[in-house]
């Protein structure tokens, strides 16, 4: 065939055959080589490359959630149960927030302030803070440009070791103390240094302790008076000695005076009264405790004037603002009566001396000096013969008590239980019942009788954890609560 065609196009010539050629051309091109075509066919298909997923930063295994919430997981969950829980592990006060600050918030929504306003709080709420901060601490020099108001006070603790912290800065900080300065102290780099708080001497702190581990390498030292988790208040010779030790290190100070409202006897007495300390000290309160406003979350931070706009710049990349409504019921608390902020104080100073007797009257249970403010006891049971984790484990499994095991706020917890009394008198007296009745089984030998297996709790843990992160109390109390619903 293909020699008849060679033949007839020897007898085609000139315009005709080139248009012919150029014609069997291009079909020639269009059409698949058989050769071609079967390689094709044959070739092993391609596969898609996969990389495995790129892994967590090691800083995000940094920051840890608080004790409190594996405790308060597992009373919530035997709540859910139908037993009866007494809540002594969880300082929230049982008062509500006094009604001329919700009032406040309620007017401000009503008239639109659902916006923007400044990073650090608005202009009048941070002049109304300043001169709170003057009032409470005659003496201080508050100015309105050197406040900072943030969504809860931890943002204050954030910020002021973002601004000062890096790799290799040694932080002082109380022990046992609020977790966050540790966990806060190593995202950031730094290496935190306990300072050992004595329960026998109301958990002040050794003057030639603190003057041993201060040094060159020391950037912050942190104190918090009245105290989390101790209800402790630092003397003025405490505070003196901590000005003495920055001063002659070169350190800074955060002063956590968070609870600075409850102060049971006497006045409230702050570091950046001393001499040159408040240029080098942040000062750290709030609505939450000394108005019984914990969720609207408040915080003030009167801060150094050279760590005012890197603090700020914390603000603006992270939460922007407050909402202006929450600044308005703000403004209302610091401008308004004192009276509800007393009450709320003298009913806490009568449920410290109600546990403080109780507690010393049980058997194997100690508590060596009465608080002197906050809303918080740190019991030692070591006369129990049982270790403050599984003390605190059985009162909650065995008799419906939720206790906090002092580890959690850090190695010199060991031994004790913090207890919150934030609940009623009723409710503490007969938390105080349970506790007896669980101390006197424990001396007599008696086989635990448990209202719910702990085991039972364990296994709710696992097929939650496929569901949510069990990192913080929110997260799995959410989670609890939304699995109660159904």
């Amino acid at each position: 065939m293909v020699s008849v065609g060679r033949s007839v196009m020897r007898q085609i010539q000139g315009p005709a055959r080139s248009a012919i050629c150029t014609r069997m051309a291009q079909q020639t091109l269009a059409m698949p080589s058989c050769a071609a075509h079967m390689s094709t066919a044959a070739a092993p298909k391609k596969r898609e490359k996969k990389a495995s997923l790129s892994p967590l930063a090691e800083r995000s295994s940094v920051l840890r959630g608080e004790g409190a919430m594996e405790f308060l997981g597992k009373a919530k969950f035997m709540e859910g149960e139908g037993h009866d829980v007494c809540h002594l592990e969880i300082g929230d006060p049982d008062f509500d927030t006094p009604e001329h600050i919700t009032k406040a918030a309620a007017a401000a929504l009503a008239g639109g302030a659902t916006h923007y306003e400044p990073s650090g709080g608005s202009l009048k709420l941070r002049e109304s803070v300043a001169e709170w901060f003057c009032k409470t601490r005659p003496g201080l020099d508050a100015k309105a440009e050197d406040v900072i108001c943030t969504p809860g006070g931890k943002n204050i603790i954030f910020q002021t070791i973002a601004a000062l912290v890096q790799k290799g800065d040694e932080v002082i900080y109380p022990n046992p103390g609020f977790p966050a300065y540790e966990t806060t102290i190593e995202w950031f780099g730094g290496k935190p240094v306990p300072l050992k708080l004595d329960s026998k001497t109301g958990f002040r702190f050794d003057h030639d302790e603190l003057k041993r581990i201060a040094s060159s390498r020391t950037k912050l030292i942190i104190i918090c008076s009245p105290g989390n988790p101790s209800g402790g208040i630092l003397s003025g010779e405490d505070l003196d000695c901590v000005a003495e030790v920055a001063k002659s290190c070169g350190a800074w100070v955060l002063s956590d005076e968070i609870y600075s409202q409850l102060v049971f006897e006497g006045q409230h007495d702050s570091i950046a009264l001393r001499p040159g300390m408040q240029q080098r000290t942040v000062i750290l309160d709030g609505c939450s405790k000394n108005w019984a406003m914990t969720g609207w979350r408040v915080g003030f931070g009167l801060f150094p004037r050279r760590m005012v706009e890197p603090a700020r710049n914390v603000c603006i990349n992270t939460f922007s603002c407050l909402p202006p409504f929450v600044s308005a019921g703000a403004q209302a608390a610091v401008e308004g009566p004192t009276g509800p902020t007393e009450a709320m104080k003298d009913e806490f100073r009568a449920r410290r001396d109600l546990l403080f007797d109780r507690l010393n009257a049980i058997p194997g249970i100690s508590v060596a000096v009465k608080p002197a403010g906050a809303m918080y006891l740190m019991a030692d049971v070591s006369g129990t013969g049982l270790d403050a984790g599984e003390f605190a484990s059985r009162v909650l499994f065995e008799h419906g008590v939720a206790v906090l095991d002092g580890r959690f706020f850090g190695k010199h917890g060991q031994g004790l239980i913090r207890i919150s009394f934030a609940q009623s008198r009723e409710r503490l007296n007969e938390s105080c019942d349970r506790i007896a009745t669980f101390c006197e089984g424990v001396k007599e030998g008696k086989t635990p009788v448990p209202l719910m297996d702990a085991s039972i709790f364990e296994k709710k843990i696992e097929e939650l954890s496929s569901l949510t992160s069990l990192t913080s109390i929110s997260s799995l109390t959410d989670q609890l609560d939304a699995d109660f619903l159904h």
